[in-house]
């Protein structure tokens, strides 16, 4: 995945459920983690199979709506998360993040909320990723 940065980005997965794409985003070398999920029965399971694993990875349980992104350059994994009012306040926060933040969305239901400053730059059959450069100060 040479078209996704690894290094210095952090891996955030909306509607993590039971952990599975943080435990692969460990394995790729992301070294800042955290999953949103709203459920907290699937959020305590994914923070168990990280733990179990020995993967150091936050596990917010919350609405990714209000959930405040971290200061950082991102990468963002989204599988279908949630509808498109939420998907349209996610994209809204990220649409002014500062740093530079890749979305990768699989099953991308709700791509009609990106706004303009969100480029594609892959699409596969069922998924896509897109770019949006840091915001100068």
């Amino acid at each position: 995945m040479s078209w996704v940065p690894v290094d210095g980005y952090t891996f955030i997965d909306l509607g993590c459920g039971k952990g599975r794409m943080l435990l692969m985003a460990a394995e790729l070398g992301f070294r800042n983690i955290v999953g949103v999920e709203f459920s907290p029965h699937l959020a305590r399971i994914a923070r168990n199979n990280l733990a179990s694993m020995g993967v150091d990875a936050g596990v917010v349980t919350g609405d990714a709506a209000e959930f405040a992104f971290p200061d950082d350059p991102m990468i963002v994994f989204m599988y279908n998360p949630f509808g498109a009012l939420v998907m349209g306040k996610v994209m809204a926060k990220l649409a002014v993040h500062q740093h530079p933040v890749f979305v990768v969305y699989v099953n991308p239901k709700h791509e009609s909320t990106f706004p303009a400053s969100f480029i594609r730059i892959a699409r596969f059959q069922d998924w896509a990723v897109w770019r949006k450069d840091a915001i100068a100060p």
